[in-house]
């Protein structure tokens, strides 16, 4: 190849470095290997990747990267070396395996009984909610009455005792308590202003639940009026309202409820299924194509190091250019939001999974295909094919999202391992005979797809369930089934009990949506409502 093609193919390159329409294209170089090495930029580009990963070789590199430095001081490879102790450490704490902090066991907060009496109301009333949930569980249903009764006397608050007596009597559902009995005791535990608002909102939102179950709908319209969202990403309770507000034919209520799911909850489980009902588009700005910034007017100093990335991603120095990219966003002083997407665009799947989200939820005009596109990333695509089994490669793909952030080296508190986060028990379980690296991607896929397609099976189908079920074990999903009989899936899932198997399910349907709308140009829910 001569200069002139050479220096073509650089230009039309940096060009196409110019916005966001091309999906990808800095994770795939358009260089041969041939082409690579005549890049003026290689040698050096070269050089700090073996000394950023700490290669066999990287001392045969300080020499170039010490006379390219003095001859070029401001090049953007240079600013990247003077920096490559900061890189190292990015990359120390990536390759590290999370070790969960054990936590201290609960101490039961147990009710005392006398004469037909509770000699430690005041204790119960203002104990913390899991410690009166372990401490609920040895006492019996006329006990638990008890507790019930007296919470609905009390007047002052907090009134935890209420809640706790309402999630323990759950286990008598669906035919020995009464279902307006639930929704009285967390209607109670939830209008004393002084406790938490998420948990005033979670506790406000399941009595408006319930009342709505017991087609109360005029009292869950009153109770689900009182909540006021602080999750921006659980659009819940404005979705019941607008559910509620329905059934009452009240049209400009339920409108209004709507509208505050669009402006509110924009990207919420809740605001696609409300959407879909009204055959409203969740996001209208999906179709439009933006273009953005690419170097920071707030932190000039910083734009040296964006070309660095560019140019190791040209080079296919991607984990290099990645560890920059992660730097570069985790900086006390944050780079304006087009630069943020830009980086994240040039960063692995976990950076635009972290980063996307916020940024969409705060700077609402960058909305685009393309945005949304990188808040969605095809991570570990050959892989999620290869091993999908009867399971949507994009299922697995949300899932992956939800569970690590595709963080391949992730391990949680209760250590489940790696992409899909399974449990070293649950895969003793599957295969008895057989030890596996979870935190290997292709292990950890095969092994997960082949449990999810298990789960799926024996849920009969039912997608909510089996994500219920991987999250929170087949054992409860079976339980809440029989719990909670409604053939409205949505509102089983919000009747589930765990806040975080529900909040799962949810996100990871959202996402399973996303993946099928912006991969395959699919919006039928049949997975959900079939």
């Amino acid at each position: 190849m001569n200069k002139a093609i050479l220096i073509l193919t650089y230009l039309l390159l940096l060009l196409s470095c110019s916005s966001l329409n091309e999906n990808n294209r800095n994770n795939s170089s358009t260089l041969t290997p041939e082409e690579t090495k005549q890049d003026p930029n290689f040698p050096l580009a070269e050089a700090f990747d073996a000394l950023l990963r700490g290669l066999p070789n990287s001392k045969d590199f300080t020499p170039v990267t010490s006379k390219e430095c003095r001859q070029s001081p401001s090049a953007p490879l240079c600013a990247c070396l003077k920096k490559i102790k900061a890189f190292k450490t990015i990359r120390e704490q990536k390759s590290s395996v999370y070790t969960p902090n054990l936590t201290k066991p609960l101490v039961p907060m147990i009710p005392v009984f006398a004469h037909n009496k509770i000699t430690n109301w005041g204790q119960l009333r203002k104990a913390p909610l899991t410690n009166l949930l372990k401490g609920f569980l040895a006492t019996d249903k006329n006990q638990l009455l008890m507790i019930a009764t007296r919470s609905l006397e009390e007047k002052q608050c907090p009134n935890h005792a209420a809640v706790a007596a309402a999630a323990t009597l759950e286990d008598y559902l669906p035919n020995d308590i009464s279902i307006s009995l639930l929704a009285q005791l967390y209607e109670k535990g939830g209008t004393c202003k002084k406790i938490p608002a998420a948990d005033r909102e979670n506790f406000l939102t399941r009595s408006g639940l319930f009342y709505f179950m017991n087609k109360n709908f005029i009292k869950s319209e009153a109770v689900l009026s009182l909540v006021s969202p602080t999750d921006a990403y659980s659009g819940r309770a404005s979705y019941w309202l607008y559910r509620t507000k329905k059934e009452l034919q009240d049209a400009p209520g339920s409108l209004a409820a709507l509208n505050r799911l669009a402006n509110q909850h924009k990207f919420s489980f809740h605001h696609l299924m409300a959407s879909h009902q009204e055959n409203r588009e969740p996001i209208p700005e999906f179709n439009r194509s933006l273009t953005f910034n690419q170097r920071s007017s707030k932190h000039p100093s910083l734009n040296p190091l964006i070309e660095g990335v560019e140019i190791l991603s040209r080079l296919n120095f991607f984990e290099s250019a990645h560890l920059i990219v992660d730097w570069l966003l985790t900086q006390p002083k944050a780079l304006e939001a087009e630069v943020r997407i830009y980086l994240s665009q040039m960063g692995d799947p976990h950076a635009k999974v972290i980063q996307m989200p916020g940024i969409l939820m705060f700077h609402p005009k960058l909305l685009s295909k393309e945005t949304l596109t990188l808040n969605f990333p095809q991570a570990f695509l050959p892989l999620f094919n290869k091993h999908r089994r009867s399971v949507s490669a994009y299922l697995l793909m949300a899932i992956a999202r939800r569970e690590s952030s595709f963080n391949p080296r992730a391990v949680s508190p209760a250590n489940a391992q790696g992409l899909l986060q399974m449990n070293p028990e649950t895969v003793k379980t599957l295969f008895p005979d057989k030890s596996f690296d979870l935190l290997d991607p292709e292990t950890n896929i095969s092994i997960a797809s082949h449990y999810l397609a298990k789960v799926l099976d024996e849920m009969k189908g039912n997608l909510p369930a089996t994500l219920a079920a991987y999250n929170a074990g087949e054992a409860q999903v079976v339980n809440w089934e029989k719990r909670y009989p409604t053939a409205d899936r949505i509102l089983w899932i919000d009747l589930i009990p765990y806040r975080e198997t529900r909040d799962y399910v949810a996100n990871v349907l959202n996402s399973y949506h996303w993946y099928r709308k912006i991969y395959e140009n699919n919006s039928d829910f049949g997975d959900l409502f079939p």
